[in-house]
């Protein structure tokens, strides 16, 4: 091979000087963007520092990881938004337990939840018996059926779900299928195809490009079955074998709802939202609500990076704040920052008996090891931590004073507060809460006590282990 001439030597200086600019000029563009973020303190000098000392593999990082927000320019939310405060909190407000009151009016101010009444609340353990009663209502669905996954497999339980979808298209029902870009699997185009020839909708949320490389980190962890406006499903529960305990964990203890009645259309608006924004269209008008089905009082809550509100994460933590008897807190991924690890701590402290449940084996081991990295300062201010044995449990649930309930696709984590699009469905009082609370207590009754004491003597390599995983417990 012959020497590289003169020539070439100047173009690859020309072109090395051209990115080391290119660099520079990121470099200094980002530092404002950092500040601008108005995070906690210690993230933003970890970014500062991370740019100042990396400043090419800095800027990558924070193109990445670090733009934690979206805006949804195509459509609009705030419209939506807008016309609701125009309204007052709905006078059902006034039948709730006084003690859940201030949860229903934060839900309200936070992301203009509205307060439903005349629901039928169904709880639903597991694939077992999530999957048939989804099956059901797109088999019976007369006009419309969203659809929306992080997680949709392409195994033997996907087929099963695109063949109804099939099915109901082709009886000229509305289909349309909303897929996260990430989680679905590569290549899914092909077998999603038999289901846009039978005339359905698919798309996939915030695809990934060099260009939006950010939005990597902004995913769409919602799942939602709207049907008819009438009819919603949400949960911990994505489309996949592995939710009928078919992966190497074995059981997969999850928790969904199915909710029909007037909050169901809220569930189906959740999904226009994010189907307008998509395919750069305007969300269609908020519909009449359907006729009532039960008693239930339910709100739907919605997040996301674009809302400010930051609407499950403030629920949260005023629910955590305003128990006073009981806490059951059941998550897979428990990554919580400094103000909720704090709630609860002075729950605990205070009398409340909060317990938290999460895996004893873990599917995401670095998550598991940040997890671990709180439970000291947890275990000393009272709370109780129980690892499930029989397999993962992966069920996202908080019932406070066995009188108000959180269920939904949001775990205890940073992710789920800032990073992901999230829907929670808030249940107030009824006999679904109690069934919340009865599937808790039968949890912990497979599940492993951790003792503080032992849990103290762990090796220091654990400790380092556990700090390590913390460090990247933004992202995770």
């Amino acid at each position: 091979m012959g020497a590289i001439g003169p020539t070439a030597h100047a173009a690859w200086g020309l072109i090395g000087s051209g990115l080391g600019i290119a660099i520079s000029i990121l470099h200094v563009a980002c530092i404002p963007l950092v500040l601008a973020r108005r995070r906690e303190p210690a993230e933003t000098l970890a970014w500062l520092l991370g740019l100042l000392l990396l400043p090419a593999l800095g800027v990558i990082l924070f193109w990445i990881f670090g733009r934690g927000t979206v805006r949804r320019t195509a459509r609009p939310r705030q419209r939506l938004l807008e016309d609701r405060r125009e309204s007052a909190v709905p006078a059902d407000l006034e039948t709730v337990d006084p003690r859940s009151r201030p949860l229903a009016r934060a839900a309200w101010q936070a992301a203009m939840a509205p307060l439903r009444a005349g629901n039928e609340v169904v709880v639903l353990v597991n694939a077992e018996e999530a999957y048939p009663a989804k099956l059901a209502a797109i088999a019976a669905a007369q006009s419309t059926i969203d659809v929306a996954y992080y997680v949709f497999r392409t195994d033997a339980t996907g087929r099963h779900f695109r063949d109804a979808m099939i099915a109901a298209a082709r009886r000229g029902v509305r289909v349309r299928l909303l897929l996260d870009a990430v989680g679905a699997e590569w290549f899914s185009g092909r077998f999603f195809r038999p289901l846009r020839e039978a005339g359905a909708k698919v798309r996939y949320f915030l695809p990934i490009s060099p260009i939006r490389a950010w939005t990597l980190n902004l995913r769409n962890h919602r799942k939602i079955l709207a049907v008819d406006r009438r009819i919603g499903f949400t949960g911990g529960i994505n489309i996949g074998d592995e939710y009928l305990g078919k992966s190497r964990l074995g059981l997969w203890r999850d928790v969904h709802v199915r909710i029909e009645g007037p909050a169901a259309a809220d569930l189906a608006t959740v999904f226009e939202d994010d189907w307008a924004y998509t395919v750069g269209s305007v969300p269609e008008a908020e519909a009449s609500l359907p006729e009532p089905a039960g008693q239930s009082l339910v709100q739907i809550l919605p997040s996301g990076p674009e809302d400010r509100g930051q609407g499950i994460y403030q629920i949260y933590f005023a629910a955590l704040a305003s128990a006073r008897r009981t806490i059951d807190l059941t998550t897979p991924y428990f990554i919580p920052d400094r103000a909720i690890a704090v709630a609860l701590m002075s729950a605990a402290m205070r009398g409340v008996r909060v317990r938290l449940l999460v895996p004893g084996r873990n599917n995401q081991r670095l998550v598991a090891l940040a997890a671990r990295s709180y439970f000291d300062e947890l275990l000393d201010a009272g709370v109780e931590i129980f690892g499930y044995s029989p397999g993962m449990i992966h069920a996202k649930t908080v019932i406070i004073d066995e009188s108000w309930a959180s269920v939904g696709t949001a775990n205890m984590d940073v992710r789920s507060f800032r990073l992901n699009f999230e829907v929670n469905g808030l249940i107030y009082g009824g006999p679904a809460v109690l069934r919340l609370a009865e599937i808790f207590e039968g949890d912990l009754a497979v599940s492993r006590r951790l003792d503080p004491e032992q849990f103290r003597r762990r090796s220091i390599w654990n400790r380092a282990a556990e700090g390590g995983a913390r460090l990247l417990s933004p992202i995770l």
